[in-house]
């Protein structure tokens, strides 16, 4: 029995609001899409090799969010060539480790001193005079990095090598590529935190309001 303005009326107020219930869910949706592509490429990535596929999933699902455009582009670099993963990163590490210390401490027996000892030596017998000669120390730097890696934690590891005390230690050529291998999976991790982080407060929040309509 009600007049034809009031049934308008309420025609027009359903409509509005099947469009904000509407526009509310694409949202929600589009955040749990995007937590699940992005874990699709960590997958991708830890396994080893490329993963433009998902990549490229994941770039159609967040294409219209300025918010996650600079993390999308980290993770894009290494599409293509992939990513090393952090337990092979460890072993590579260690190994590396391993050659480094034994050079350091052929380097600390062959001192100046012990050199000319050694010529002299064969000539006449020496007596060692000073019987708490030093004992050998690996580089600090190197030791510090050592630590982080043993303790899974690459961006410390990371960010120590690139101090300026350090730069001597990355002459190493194997150690220095180790460093742009970690570097990588460092930003790549970076990345998908960051999104993760982002796609997850975006469902929370439009869950609340989705709750309070």
């Amino acid at each position: 029995k009600a007049d034809v303005a009031t049934v308008l009326g309420l025609i027009t107020r359903m409509d509005k609001a099947e469009a904000e219930l509407a526009k509310l869910a694409k949202v929600t949706d589009e955040g749990a899409l995007t937590l699940t592509a992005v874990m699709l490429v960590k997958d991708s990535a830890e396994r080893g090799g490329g993963f433009e596929y998902e990549m490229e999933v994941l770039n159609q699902i967040a294409a219209n969010s300025a918010q996650l455009k600079q993390p999308l582009e980290q993770m894009a670099r290494y599409a293509r060539s992939g990513i090393v993963p952090s337990e092979l990163l460890e072993a590579e590490f260690a190994k590396i480790y391993a050659r480094l210390v034994k050079e350091q401490k052929e380097a600390f027996d062959q001192t100046w001193t012990d050199r000319i000892n050694s010529k002299l030596s064969e000539i006449v017998q020496i007596k060692r005079v000073n019987q708490e000669a030093p004992s050998f120390e690996a580089n600090q730097g190197l030791e510090k990095v050592r630590q982080d890696v043993l303790h899974g934690n690459l961006e410390a590891a990371v960010s120590e090598l690139q101090l300026p005390e350090n730069a001597d230690l990355l002459k190493d050529k194997a150690l220095s590529a180790w460093l742009e291998k970690a570097r990588g999976t460092v930003e790549f991790n970076q990345a998908v935190s960051k999104i993760a982080a982002s796609s997850l407060a975006m469902m929370k929040v439009n869950f609340l309001k989705k709750s309070s309509n």
